[in-house]
């Protein structure tokens, strides 16, 4: 960026803090301030961050074949300095390197750069994004590029893009660079499932540079940034298993909606935090998503169901019909393909009757991920003990009821002797305090075991499960029932005690 432009953001910048009535206390001002210690770069001081561009560095690596010549690499390296100069004008603060320490020099080697590795590297220049770019020879020509972030500290996907034609190699690396760039926001506040943000450099762009800039209905990644008393970053965390959908759009400030498994994801303390959002665009095929137990990572949840639901808002209940019904399998994974029309859906997962997780999902933006559960396992066990009671309480309560019918019968038919048997059998069949002792045995080391895996949620199911059933119990052991037959025994025997004989006069 030549001075004259550094000037005149300068420029802009204080007299928007002059309208606003801005004053920068010594805390604040180190924490707006951005300063470049590489003599490479200029010196950016007290530009708001609607105004502030990015610092960014494009290292192209060749595969070293004789049919890229030196010639070609700098025709490829001028038509994207201008490219970025033209059309991204002073949104990019834009630095080329010749790219010597990617090896080999091809897609495969980026998808296996770490981030802390490139971090290192380029941690005393501070580049806001660096776009590592490779070529390699064909045919066809084949471009792979992927964007390092230093707010987030993470690498996006690997993006190729092939070229039949040489002479169409410029064009398509400016291509590649336009996409590979993930625009970063920040949120200035959050109530009620709207988050408020405001984007990075949005007052700079041009209209015909729009494209790299954030859309309606983008989907973005939210990240805390922790910083230290130096206003240093300290650690930054990604807000796990939350998305905001960009709905307006107003020059450098945004709304979007939080699609969340949490209550108040981005709400809380903002002492020495920051929170950001950077734009999410899924480039794969399909994602595999591992479930494992929160308690014990390493062993796969084997035989959940996941159901695969449409996006839907903050919905309490998911609808009816589900997209895709899946079952984990021995190693805990199920693989959700990527919708190219609404990449965001819902997962729920169930374990028998019970809904383990009810989370937004994003598939496609990396190959695997890992959603770990609360252990199931007390619930599982106290459910199917219960189901075990449940069944000898079936068993009893059809016993009782025919046995009941059949003396009942015997009674009016003059039997009383069997239908005295068959009352006293009906007396020593379990009764309703053996049953809640059956329960109570289930329910208190069940109970006590999600406690200790300190599950709430578990022991709030399990006790809810052992209440219903009890109340099951007290329904159809009720001894009101037989007191009525034996009762109406007794009356029968009665009458025929006083009633003569048949026949007699």
């Amino acid at each position: 960026m030549s001075s004259s432009t550094a000037i005149r953001i300068l420029a802009i910048s204080f007299a928007m803090g002059a309208v606003l009535g801005f004053r920068a206390a010594p805390a604040l001002l180190a924490q707006e301030t951005a300063v470049a210690p590489s003599s490479a770069l200029p010196v950016v001081v007290d530009i708001p961050w609607e105004m502030r561009p990015y610092r960014v560095l494009v290292s192209l690596a060749t595969d070293g074949s004789p049919a890229l010549t030196a010639d070609f690499r700098s025709q490829i390296t001028a038509l994207l300095r201008a490219r970025t100069d033209g059309v991204l004008g002073d949104y990019w603060q834009t630095e080329f390197e010749s790219n010597q320490w990617l090896l080999p020099s091809h897609g495969d080697a980026l998808q296996r750069v770490v981030a802390s590795d490139v971090a290192a590297r380029f941690d005393a220049q501070e580049f806001d994004k660096v776009l590592i770019v490779t070529l390699a020879t064909g045919p066809p020509l084949r471009f792979s590029g992927r964007e390092w972030d230093r707010s987030t500290g993470e690498l996006g996907p690997v993006i190729f893009r092939d070229v039949d034609d040489r002479r169409r190699a410029g064009a398509a690396a400016f291509d590649l660079l336009l996409e590979m760039f993930r625009p970063l926001s920040r949120v200035d506040r959050s109530e009620d499932g709207i988050a408020e943000l405001r984007v990075r450099g949005g007052e700079l762009l041009a209209p015909e540079s729009s494209q790299v800039l954030f859309q309606p209905d983008d989907l973005l990644v939210p990240y805390f940034r922790y910083l230290n008393r130096e206003q240093e970053v300290r650690s930054v965390q990604v807000v796990p298993w939350t998305y905001l959908r960009v709905d307006e759009i107003n020059r450098s400030r945004m709304t979007a909606t939080i699609d969340t498994a949490f209550a108040a994801p981005l709400s809380g303390s903002r002492r020495r935090v920051e929170l950001v959002a950077l734009r999410a665009r899924p480039t794969f095929e399909e994602t595999k998503l591992r479930l494992a137990p929160r308690n014990n990572p390493s062993l796969p949840l084997v035989g959940v169901r996941v159901k695969v639901y449409e996006p839907y808002a903050l919905a309490e209940h998911p609808p009816a019909a589900a997209a895709a019904d899946l079952m984990t399998d021995r190693f805990g994974r199920v693989t959700i393909a990527a919708s190219p029309g609404d990449p965001l859906c819902r997962l729920v997962v169930h374990s028998g009757g019970a809904v383990l997780a009810n989370v937004p999902f994003l598939p496609g933006l990396v190959r695997e991920i890992s959603l770990e559960l609360p252990d199931d396992t007390p619930r599982l066990g106290a459910e199917g003990n219960l189901a075990i009671v449940e069944g000898e309480l079936i068993d009893v309560v059809t016993r009782r009821t025919i046995m009941l019918a059949r003396a009942l019968a015997l009674a009016r038919n003059g039997d009383y002797a069997q239908a005295d048997q068959l009352m006293a059998e009906i007396d020593r069949q379990p009764s309703t305090a053996s049953f809640k002792s059956k329960i109570l045995a289930i329910r208190v080391p069940a109970a006590d075991l999600a406690q200790k895996n300190r599950d709430r949620a578990a022991e709030k199911r399990i006790l809810a499960m052992c209440r219903e059933l009890e109340e099951l119990v007290d329904r159809y052991l009720d001894r009101a029932a037989v007191r009525d037959v034996a009762a109406e025994i007794n009356e029968l025997r009665k009458f025929s005690e006083k009633a003569p004989p048949r026949g007699s006069t």
